[in-house]
């Protein structure tokens, strides 16, 4: 009878520690996919600082921060004529003849 109990209790602390070793290897898997996620955002943010910087750094020169005003916003300077180019539609009557 003892060596049954004892046999039990064996058991029960056998499921018991695997059932903890099964966590623990769960939560690494988990932690190590996070952090392999966590790694490819900073790469990107890294990337995209990057990216800012040389623009920042472009706008700098005041030739360039001129040109890009006219290009996004309209800018012109004071006594300076504006052409604005409207690109034509493509609409399935372009390949029509002008009437």
């Amino acid at each position: 009878m003892t060596r049954l109990a004892y046999l039990l209790v064996f058991l029960i602390i056998a499921v018991l520690l695997w059932t903890q070793v099964y966590t623990s290897f769960s939560n690494e898997r988990s932690a190590a996919r996070e952090f392999e996620e966590t790694s490819a955002k900073l790469e990107r943010a890294r990337a995209e600082i990057g990216e800012l910087q040389s623009e920042f750094e472009y706008l700098l020169e005041p030739g360039n921060l001129e040109e890009e005003l006219k290009a996004r916003l309209n800018y012109r300077r004071v006594g300076e004529e504006m052409i604005i180019i409207v690109p034509r539609a493509e609409t399935s009557s372009d390949n029509e003849a002008p009437r």
